[in-house]
């Protein structure tokens, strides 16, 4: 189940049973979860939701037991998932719950299943084998099969233009497709991260106004990742000096500083799968969707990538991927890393790449 198709049951009435809710955009999670809290009268909520901060079977059970107070729904929130202990008895009780329940499970982040444990020894084997067997549930699974997880995947740059327009306009304040592209290049898919900067913008200008570049350029704080693209065009475009200016400002937040490197390599990595499309003769645009992630940064990366060659492309890669081993390993501190790298793969290769 994708959230549009979630949010729509929400609206109409519609959820019934146990849901898992996961997924990287914690903006509408958070979201669908004060929706479903809102289907229950103000008045009685207090006695009709019960929010847990760990999945145990017996509490759990007991809570959607419970009939509601003065409402048609009782809602049960945990925000873990349940043991195999746990799991296994939760599984059993679902068919049983009462209908006027509404029972959700949710994690931060995307729920990533356990990875099968390594082949016993020899040994080990002949061991287990003298033991009862015991049965094991995938509670992720299960709920899976039965089409009852909701994953919140970071929207598309599409939907949270879409987003930016409506958001606005709840605030009487007007803003352009081209000024809303502009914010989700300098933010992020965040959507936490760019409701925040967005609210700065609309501010700003004021109920009746429109936000337009210099509202965004005045309000709106580029991300890392934003300032670290920048940082590289400098470079690549010949001007050293200019991007040793930006690195620098960079530097300043010490917070920050392992994030330039982290996005660095990432850049770089980008880059090299950039590289591979173009010689393979993959147009532009089409390169751009394989690449996924957010269009911006993959389309820097795909033109930046036309000034190397795979052999140096490989080399930085794994330069800047070894900067935080080579500061733990007490060789530099990362400032100093980050600029040397910087200067042998963008300052001396840079100046012959054109």
């Amino acid at each position: 189940m994708d959230y549009k198709e979630l949010f729509s049951l929400i609206k109409a009435n519609e959820l019934s049973g146990a849901y898992v809710f996961h997924g990287e955009e914690e903006f509408t999670k958070n979201r669908a979860l004060d929706d479903l809290r809102a289907l229950i009268e103000p008045s009685s909520r207090s006695m009709n939701i019960q929010e847990y901060t760990s999945a145990n079977a017996d509490a759990i059970i007991t809570a959607c037991n419970t009939y509601p107070f003065l409402s048609d729904l009782r809602l049960v929130i945990a925000k873990s998932m349940p043991d195999a202990d746990s799991a296994r008895q939760i599984l059993g009780f679902l068919p049983q719950m009462p209908q006027t329940t509404l029972l959700v499970f949710t994690v931060r982040g995307k729920y990533e299943t356990k990875k099968p444990t390594r082949k016993k020894s020899t040994q080990a084997a002949k061991v287990q084998k003298t033991e009862k067997p015991r049965d094991t549930v995938d509670f992720f699974a299960e709920m899976e099969k039965s089409g009852r997880v909701c994953e919140f995947n970071r929207l598309p740059e599409a939907d949270l233009v879409k987003w930016i327009v409506r958001e606005c306009s709840s605030y009487n304040v007007g803003i352009g497709k081209n000024e809303a592209i502009t914010i989700v290049n300098r933010v992020g898919h965040d959507l936490t991260s760019l409701r925040n900067e967005l609210h700065k913008a609309i501010f700003y200008v004021g109920e009746g106004n429109v936000i337009g570049i210099a509202a965004i350029n005045q309000c709106i704080s580029p991300n890392v990742e934003y300032r670290v693209f920048d940082m590289l065009d400098y470079f690549l475009k010949g001007k050293p000096k200019d991007g040793f200016a930006a690195l620098d400002a960079l530097f300043e937040n010490t917070a920050e500083v392992v994030g330039v490197s982290m996005y660095l390599a990432k850049q770089f990595r980008l880059m090299l799968r950039a590289r591979v499309l173009i010689d393979r003769s993959v147009p532009r645009q089409r390169a751009v969707e394989q690449l996924g992630g957010n269009p911006y940064a993959t389309g820097k990366a795909y033109d930046a990538a036309k000034r190397f060659g795979i052999a140096e492309l490989t080399d930085a890669a794994q330069d800047f991927s070894n900067l935080m081993y080579l500061q733990i390993s007490g060789y530099a501190k990362i400032n100093d890393l980050i600029s040397r790298a910087i200067t042998k793969h963008l300052v001396v290769k840079g100046d012959n790449c054109g």
